[in-house]
């Protein structure tokens, strides 16, 4: 299967889930996205950049001596969630949603594309 056709699951399984982006942290670059608006590069930038500083940053860093797989930034209307696989610690998974999403069942699905991306040939 195809990383889109992966993203693609999720934001139809958790239809207030508006963006869902695949990174290579470790070129802090967006490779692919799935989203039900028109997102700019520019703003998936900025969504790569934040997730790298989520998940490497000094704070992320402080909280642990182990790589920070998961972080959550709520906002007003939305929250953002990032997620590392934590075998493959250069993918990530950013997940773009309103705030009444099933954090649960988001956070089993996103664990599980990140699985079946981490698995590509």
């Amino acid at each position: 299967m195809k990383i889109v056709e992966i993203l693609d699951q999720i934001e139809t399984a958790f239809p207030t889930c508006h963006t869902i982006a695949f990174a290579d942290l470790s070129t802090k670059m967006v490779l692919c996205t799935s989203s039900s608006t028109d997102v700019r590069q520019e703003d998936l930038d900025k969504l790569c950049t934040t997730m790298t500083t989520a998940l490497d940053g000094k704070i992320a860093s402080l909280a642990s001596a182990e790589p920070t797989v998961e972080a959550m930034v709520f906002g007003t209307e939305n929250v953002t969630v990032y997620l590392r696989d934590g075998d493959e610690l250069a993918d990530g998974l950013c997940c773009v949603c309103s705030t009444d999403v099933d954090f649960g069942a988001l956070m089993s699905s996103a664990r599980e594309a990140l699985s079946q991306i981490a698995a590509q040939p």
